[in-house]
């Protein structure tokens, strides 16, 4: 929607000005002035795109107000309404900076072709501004330093707009939704919360919304998460999964935060029915079972899954240790049975140490006592699952990236690929290479766009479909973001450089 101002002495003009813009429904949201001084009033207080003005006023005319509007709103879009067709009223219009300039009596398609043109101006400065935001927004995500950051625009950054983001929450779905999806999802979305946010794509199975001096506490953010969930459900997709960050004071957070979402994501898999994750929920985790808990542990320690492992005995230390109604030589064999799990498949040398574990953990004072033995025998288990096997895994799996990363690739995948599961592969890999599966994805597949870009005459919905997007708008969008140009403005500026 665009903001408009028409001015003009004769109620009738004002009118007639006003029905024209109705007939293009909601596009323009309209302010009506009969004179100047009111409209300087209205752009001190507000920003608007559009002006339209008639010449010729009592007290202050159509140039005069043009002037000082264009001193107030530099980027204001200004069409001068007069019956005067002489030269020189156009050329001062010209010099003052007027967009159009229209004769009365007004020609109803000549008007039309006006609103036209300065609508698809406004359109094309929206999607650069909204290009070089997200392109920040991904950069800043990703932990690029903003004097980095400032270099590679080689233009001013405002910073403070940035700071007005206080929460961000991640949308996880189960399909690659949000390649076919489009801007009018995040509308309904926007709708259907009655909350206004920013939208940021990071790829086809993730996008983030950023929140604007959004003050509410983490249930309230909660229960935002919940009706998130159920809207983007109604969608028909397999799955999905909410993600909600902690208050953030300052964009220098937006790193840290991000980086513990995919810690957030891999602890899914031993969450049960929870879709709206948080760092509460984390903490407030409760097995529905302690056979439930055992059968998990088994599963973790079987799939030498250390890190879902460490967590879900983590979990169960603060849930369950020294609960009431529990006696001590119960909990006492509980954390034998988990120490079980932990060390199976042991040499006889191997056994009496686990006997003498097994004993100590009779003979703990206190809970941290137990803690730490649980602890220490996770160590052994991943020093045993040793980082020379991790290194080879991610190896196969970087590989089977770089030969498939045209198809549309899973996590799950990936796992079964390397008897891993999903979330231990997510740890493992980002302990390694610094960053997500998906953004390895991304990167191999914007690369390979970049050199067909610039080395190739191929068209770019061939491209698009070469490197693994069906949808070439979808597609153009996340190369403008990544790189922060179109694949045509890439094309231009780089085919030159290359040899």
């Amino acid at each position: 929607m665009y903001k408009v101002i028409i001015v003009d002495d004769e109620f009738i003009e004002r009118r007639g000005i006003q029905f024209l813009l109705e007939q293009y429904g909601d596009l323009f949201e309209i302010t009506v002035s009969d004179n100047a001084e009111e409209v300087i009033n209205h752009l001190k207080r507000e920003a608007y795109n559009i002006l339209f003005t008639d010449i010729k006023m009592p007290i202050m005319d159509g140039l005069e107000l043009s002037k000082e509007a264009i001193q107030l709103q530099p980027d204001l879009n200004i069409v001068i309404l007069s019956a005067y067709g002489e030269f020189a009223y156009a050329k001062q219009a010209i010099n003052i900076g007027v967009s159009e300039y229209v004769l009365k009596p007004i020609n109803i398609d000549e008007f039309n072709k006006v609103v036209k043109k300065i609508t698809e101006k406004l359109e094309e400065t929206n999607s650069q501004a909204k290009y070089e935001r997200d392109y920040c927004l991904l950069n800043l995500l990703n932990g690029v330093s903003i004097d980095k950051l400032l270099i590679k625009k080689k233009r001013n950054i405002d910073l403070d707009f940035f700071n007005q983001y206080t929460r961000m929450l991640l949308i996880e779905t189960g399909s690659n939704f949000f390649e076919t999806s489009d801007e009018a999802f995040a509308h309904r979305l926007k709708n259907c919360i009655k909350q206004d946010f920013d939208y940021l794509n990071i790829n086809q199975y993730q996008s983030i919304l950023f929140f604007q001096n959004y003050h509410s506490n983490d249930k309230e953010f909660e229960q935002l998460g919940e009706k998130i969930y159920e809207e983007v459900m109604k969608n028909e997709i397999p799955s999905a999964n909410i993600v909600l960050s902690r208050e953030l004071r300052s964009y220098t957070e937006f790193y840290p935060e991000y980086a513990s979402f995919e810690e957030l994501l891999e602890t899914r898999f031993f969450l049960g029915n929870i879709h709206v994750i948080s760092h509460n929920s984390i903490q407030d985790f409760k097995p529905e079972s302690i056979t439930e808990l055992i059968n998990n542990i088994n599963y973790y320690a079987l799939k030498k899954d250390c890190y879902s492992l460490r967590q879900c005995v983590l979990h169960f230390c603060r849930q369950y240790r020294y609960r009431q109604g529990f006696s001590r030589i119960y909990i006492n064999y509980i954390f034998s049975e988990i120490l079980k799990a932990i060390n199976s498949n042991l040499s006889g040398d191997q056994e009496m140490e686990f006997n003498n574990q097994i004993r100590k953990i009779y003979s703990c004072n206190n809970s941290t006592e137990i803690i730490d033995i649980m602890e220490q025998n996770i160590d052994k288990l991943e020093f045993r699952d040793n980082d020379l096997r991790n290194i080879t895994l991610i190896n196969t799996v970087i590989n089977h990236i770089q030969s498939n990363y045209q198809k549309d690739i899973s996590l799950e995948e990936l796992a079964g690929k390397v008897y891993l599961t999903p979330s231990y592969l997510s740890h493992i890999f980002r302990k390694r290479t610094g960053g997500t599966i998906m953004q390895f994805i991304k990167q191999c597949r914007m690369e390979s766009a970049k050199k067909l870009l610039v080395t190739t005459n191929m068209k770019i919905i061939d491209i698009s479909e070469r490197i693994g997007y069906t949808n070439c708008s979808y597609f153009c969008h996340i190369f403008s973001v990544y790189f922060g140009m179109s694949p045509e403005k890439f094309r231009q500026i780089n085919s030159k450089e290359m040899p």
